[in-house]
């Protein structure tokens, strides 16, 4: 293998798994994929009161956020 097909297929294969995992993602119903969204808002909760930070977000927020930065990383 060349020194310059490495990073094609480095690249390549990284976005294959990004787009795997978006689509895992997709396949989780509404109550599952809801829960996933209650552990993370409870982890933001968690960190808010431990920095002091009052952050008011709800579950929506939290799953539209997941959506961006799952798109923005692709």
């Amino acid at each position: 293998m060349s020194k310059n097909k490495l990073p094609k297929i480095l690249v390549t294969s990284i976005t294959i798994g990004f787009v795997l995992f978006i689509f895992y993602n997709s396949m989780f119903p509404g109550p599952e994929s809801s829960k996933q969204s209650q552990f993370v808002l409870g982890i933001i909760d968690k960190l808010s009161m431990y920095t002091g930070i009052n952050i008011s977000i709800t579950e929506h927020i939290v799953r539209k956020l997941g959506h961006f930065t799952e798109y923005f990383i692709f």
